[in-house]
């Protein structure tokens, strides 16, 4: 007899990779906390119906960490999570990436004082992640900074 195969439903987000480049022109990933568990993580949220995922991410960074910047239009990857809902179930978040050269760090921000916001060395973020998919966007911004 057949095994039966349960598929869980998946919400889409989309998630900015804010970054900058220090004075040596070394890149600085700025991560931001998750507001249930403190975790270092990018921003990232749900897509409103009337609006693109690209904008959606931009948001997100503003209203988590109260960083502005030209959000890229085309995704760099993408990764899959499993989350516990609080009535047990799991749920499956399937999270797109967009690309933030930051231009500007506001003093106030919707979601100050809710997370920890830092910015690090490239190396560092990729270990606080703790995500290969993140961590590899990364890379890749790196090598692709460093080819300009």
């Amino acid at each position: 007899m057949p095994a039966t195969i349960r598929r869980l439903p998946v919400e889409i987000q989309s998630a900015a990779l804010p970054y900058r480049l220090d004075a040596a022109g070394a890149v600085e990933i700025l991560l931001v906390t998750t507001a249930k568990r403190g975790r270092w993580s990018i921003p990232k949220g749900r897509v409103p119906t009337a609006m693109g995922f690209a904008e959606s991410a931009a948001k997100e960074a503003y209203e988590e960490a109260g960083v502005l910047g030209e959000i890229r239009q085309t995704a760099s990857g993408s990764f899959r999570i499993t989350k516990r809902k609080p009535d047990g179930s799991a749920q499956v978040i399937e999270v797109w990436v967009y690309l933030m050269p930051v231009t500007r760090a506001l003093d106030d921000w919707p979601e100050k004082g809710r997370r920890r916001v830092e910015w690090f060395p490239l190396e560092r973020a990729k270990a606080l992640v703790g995500e290969p998919a993140v961590a590899g966007i990364m890379e890749r911004l790196a090598a692709e900074l460093a080819g300009a």
